[in-house]
Protein backbone atom coordinates (compact mmCIF):
# COMPACT_ATOMS: atom_id res chain seq x y z
CA UNK A 1 0.00 0.00 0.00
CA UNK A 2 1.34 3.42 -0.89
CA UNK A 3 2.15 5.71 2.03
CA UNK A 4 -0.35 8.29 0.78
CA UNK A 5 -3.12 5.67 0.73
CA UNK A 6 -2.19 4.54 4.24
CA UNK A 7 -2.23 8.17 5.41
CA UNK A 8 -5.66 8.68 3.86
CA UNK A 9 -7.06 5.62 5.65
CA UNK A 10 -5.57 6.80 8.93
CA UNK A 11 -7.11 10.24 8.44
CA UNK A 12 -10.54 8.67 7.84
CA UNK A 13 -10.06 6.46 10.93
CA UNK A 14 -9.26 9.50 13.09
CA UNK A 15 -12.27 11.43 11.73
CA UNK A 16 -14.57 8.53 12.52
CA UNK A 17 -13.11 8.19 16.03
CA UNK A 18 -13.96 11.86 16.64
CA UNK A 19 -17.34 11.97 14.87
CA UNK A 20 -18.55 8.48 15.68
CA UNK A 21 -18.86 5.30 13.67
CA UNK A 22 -21.68 4.68 11.27
CA UNK A 23 -24.30 2.26 12.48
CA UNK A 24 -25.39 1.43 8.94
CA UNK A 25 -25.88 -2.22 8.10
CA UNK A 26 -26.16 -3.87 4.70
CA UNK A 27 -26.79 -7.60 4.44
CA UNK A 28 -25.56 -8.03 8.01
CA UNK A 29 -22.30 -6.17 7.35
CA UNK A 30 -21.28 -3.13 9.43
CA UNK A 31 -18.17 -1.04 10.08
CA UNK A 32 -18.02 0.66 6.71
CA UNK A 33 -15.03 2.93 6.17
CA UNK A 34 -16.32 5.29 3.51
CA UNK A 35 -19.32 7.31 4.56
CA UNK A 36 -20.79 10.59 3.45
CA UNK A 37 -20.92 13.68 5.65
CA UNK A 38 -24.19 12.46 7.19
CA UNK A 39 -22.68 9.13 8.24
CA UNK A 40 -24.51 7.16 5.57
CA UNK A 41 -22.82 4.65 3.31
CA UNK A 42 -21.75 6.12 0.00
CA UNK A 43 -23.69 4.95 -3.00
CA UNK A 44 -22.68 4.80 -6.66
CA UNK A 45 -24.18 8.20 -7.45
CA UNK A 46 -22.19 9.96 -4.73
CA UNK A 47 -18.98 8.24 -5.80
CA UNK A 48 -19.65 9.18 -9.43
CA UNK A 49 -20.25 12.82 -8.45
CA UNK A 50 -16.96 12.87 -6.54
CA UNK A 51 -15.11 11.36 -9.51
CA UNK A 52 -16.68 13.94 -11.84
CA UNK A 53 -15.70 16.85 -9.55
CA UNK A 54 -12.14 15.58 -9.15
CA UNK A 55 -11.62 14.96 -12.86
CA UNK A 56 -13.17 18.33 -13.80
CA UNK A 57 -10.83 20.21 -11.46
CA UNK A 58 -7.84 18.20 -12.66
CA UNK A 59 -8.70 18.76 -16.34
CA UNK A 60 -9.20 22.50 -15.85
CA UNK A 61 -5.87 22.80 -14.04
CA UNK A 62 -4.12 20.64 -16.65
CA UNK A 63 -5.42 22.80 -19.50
CA UNK A 64 -4.03 25.94 -17.85
CA UNK A 65 -0.68 24.29 -17.07
CA UNK A 66 -0.38 22.84 -20.58
CA UNK A 67 -1.07 26.22 -22.12
CA UNK A 68 1.63 27.83 -19.94
CA UNK A 69 4.09 25.09 -20.95
CA UNK A 70 3.11 25.18 -24.65
CA UNK A 71 2.09 21.53 -24.81
CA UNK A 72 -1.00 19.44 -25.34
CA UNK A 73 -2.95 18.79 -22.14
CA UNK A 74 -3.19 15.25 -20.79
CA UNK A 75 -6.85 15.07 -19.78
CA UNK A 76 -8.75 12.46 -17.84
CA UNK A 77 -11.62 10.89 -19.79
CA UNK A 78 -15.14 10.69 -18.40
CA UNK A 79 -15.46 7.55 -16.31
CA UNK A 80 -17.56 6.17 -13.49
CA UNK A 81 -17.30 3.92 -10.46
CA UNK A 82 -18.38 1.05 -12.68
CA UNK A 83 -15.26 1.56 -14.83
CA UNK A 84 -13.11 1.10 -11.73
CA UNK A 85 -14.58 -2.35 -11.17
CA UNK A 86 -13.15 -3.44 -14.50
CA UNK A 87 -9.68 -2.04 -13.77
CA UNK A 88 -9.54 -3.66 -10.33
Amino acid sequence: MLDTVKDAFEMIWEEQKENGWTDAEIDGMTGFVFCNRYGNIMNAQSVNRAIKRISSVYNATEEVEAKKEHREPVLLPDFSAHSLRHTF
